[in-house]
């Protein structure tokens, strides 16, 4: 869970996994990203590289 007040955003890698002969199963791993948070750590990593 993500706690925070924006919309997530879920960012998916697909593959298609061979699996025995002609038979392939696309396999879809999924995480859901706080675009708040991940705002929020950008900005003050900017903010720290100025001060430097």
């Amino acid at each position: 869970m993500c706690m925070c007040e924006r919309a997530h955003v879920q960012t998916c890698a697909c593959a298609n996994v061979h699996m025995y002969k002609h038979v392939h199963v696309r396999t879809c791993i999924c995480t859901n990203v706080c675009t708040y948070i991940r705002l929020r750590i950008h900005v003050n990593t900017h903010i720290d590289t100025l001060r430097q």
